[in-house]
């Protein structure tokens, strides 16, 4: 390992240089990545539009352990979601169904404090309701 992360970023970017522009790459036709590159012409946006959900559901933050916020109680929901918004759309007195963007999560039971995921499906009219709202 090297002393310094600036002598590790000099040893990195020599190899990137030699892997790029230098030594040809035999999946590439022995041409070399940086002779073939070309950038993309796409736009990104600078900014994301932040997805909208029906009025009805709950609006919870995920915290940095992986935690949702319940009536004085945490429940944990899942570490990807860190610092994430999801929302909880409530089918029964105790059960939830748990959404990031269109996308479900599975079940919250409030009774039992516990989230069970589920296959995670697609929701088409949550995506249609956003592009309707944009």
């Amino acid at each position: 390992m090297h002393r310094t992360v600036t002598a590790q970023q000099k040893k990195f970017d020599r190899f990137r240089l030699i892997f790029n522009h230098e030594r040809p790459h035999e999946a590439l036709a022995n041409e070399t990545p940086g002779s073939i590159y070309e950038p993309s012409t796409r736009l990104l946006p600078s900014r994301v539009a932040s997805f909208q959900y029906p009025r009805s559901f709950q609006k919870r933050r995920v915290n940095n352990s992986g935690d949702i916020s319940w009536h004085k109680g945490r429940v944990f929901v899942s570490e990807v979601f860190r610092n994430e918004e999801i929302e909880l759309e409530q089918m029964d007195e105790d059960v939830h169904r748990v959404f990031f963007c269109n996308t479900e999560l599975g079940e919250f039971n409030s009774a039992e404090m516990r989230f069970r995921p589920g296959a995670s499906r697609m929701k088409p009219p949550y995506r249609s309701l956003r592009a309707s709202l944009i």
